[in-house]
C-alpha cells in the first residue's frame, strides 16, 4: 500500500487494462481493499471513467454497497459525476445479485379510509 492506502489494484482500476487487473485479482488481491479515504478499486474505476475496469470488478464480485469516508458508493459517485453508462452497469449488476435483507412491503398499508391492519 502507498501512503494513501492504495493497492496495486487501485492503480490498475485507473486504467482500462483488463488483463493486468485480472492478473492482480488472480494473484489474490483484495477486490474490496479500502484506501485511507475508504475508496475501493471500484470507486476509483468509476471516478476515473474506466468502464472496462468497472465491468471487470463487477464481474469479479466487487462490493456494491461499500461506502467511502464521504458515504459515497460507486453508484453514488457515478450518478454525481453524471456517468450514465457506468451507473447503468452498476444498477444492472445490483439487480442480478440477491438482496437477502430486503423484505416484501405491502403497498396498501396506507389506503385512505381503510382500517389499520397489522
Amino acid at each position: 500500500r502507498d501512503k494513501n492506502g492504495w493497492t496495486i489494484l487501485h492503480y490498475a482500476a485507473t486504467r482500462d487494462d483488463k488483463t493486468h487487473a485480472e492478473r492482480i485479482l488472480d494473484a489474490g488481491a483484495d477486490i474490496n481493499a479500502k484506501a485511507t479515504n475508504g475508496d475501493t478499486p471500484l470507486h476509483i474505476a468509476v471516478r476515473a471513467g474506466k468502464d472496462e475496469a468497472v465491468s471487470l470488478l463487477l464481474s469479479k464480485g466487487a462490493d456494491l454497497d461499500a461506502a467511502n469516508a464521504d458515504g459515497d458508493t460507486a453508484l453514488g459517485i457515478a450518478v454525481k459525476m453524471k456517468r450514465e453508462y457506468t451507473a447503468r452497469l452498476i444498477a444492472e449488476e445490483m439487480q442480478k445479485r440477491p438482496q437477502p435483507d430486503i423484505k416484501p412491503f405491502p403497498l396498501q398499508v396506507f389506503k385512505p379510509g381503510a382500517p389499520h391492519q397489522p
